[in-house]
């Protein structure tokens, strides 16, 4: 239960300052807002790590998947983990929202064709996948902050945090980035995530 919780709490905290991001004086401190949140939660998520399982887990949606699939997370947990996970990041969304009328204009508005979402995403979410093995055999956190600055700097702004699933529906719910967009890239990351534990081993050193 203290997991989940925490789970929850990330992405209430990951959602609200993301949303909060796009409000930005200008792009570079919206991306590096979202990089600076993405790590600190990963460096918290990290602190519920032991040998046998991984707190990586805790962070995002996409890292859950991939952490289960190579035995570094208990995959009778995945789906509350997931719920919790989604919990967090709809109240974070509401309470972004709630704030819409007293804050300032977007920085961009704009979205790109739900193809090229899912092309970006999913190459940038495989890069994501292989940062997040390498973080959870002891590289530095601050190298999650990678995955989002390629998202930001190859996408609208508002993808930036895209890599993760709840995040982005957390987004769609504060009304940041409409909700077709959102899914297909949720989902882009998911299959990412899959693909990146199943190739993993083809850019890793021989024993």
């Amino acid at each position: 239960m203290r997991k989940l919780l925490a789970a929850a709490l990330f992405s209430t905290l990951s959602t609200f300052v993301v949303a909060l991001s796009l409000r930005a004086p200008d792009a570079t401190v919206a991306l590096l807002a979202v990089a600076g949140i993405t790590v600190l939660v990963t460096w918290l998520s990290s602190q519920y790590s032991t040998e046998e399982e991984s707190g990586l887990a805790l962070a995002n949606p996409a890292s859950a998947v991939a952490l289960t699939l190579v035995g570094r997370s208990n995959s009778a947990t995945i789906l509350p983990l997931f719920a919790a996970q989604l919990v967090g990041a709809v109240v974070g969304g509401f309470a972004a929202l709630g704030l819409d009328s007293t804050l300032g204009q977007t920085l961009i508005w704009s979205e790109p064709r739900l193809l090229a979402t899912g092309i970006a995403l999913g190459v940038i979410g495989i890069l994501a996948t292989w940062l997040l093995f390498a973080i959870d055999s002891q590289l530095s956190e601050a190298y999650a902050a990678i995955p989002p600055l390629l998202a930001g700097a190859s996408l609208p702004l508002s993808l930036g945090s895209a890599l993760n699933p709840a995040v982005i529906l957390g987004l769609a719910t504060a009304d940041l980035i409409s909700w077709d967009v959102a899914l297909v890239a949720a989902l882009a990351v998911l299959v990412a995530a899959v693909v990146g534990a199943f190739t993993v081993n083809a850019i890793s050193p021989a024993d």
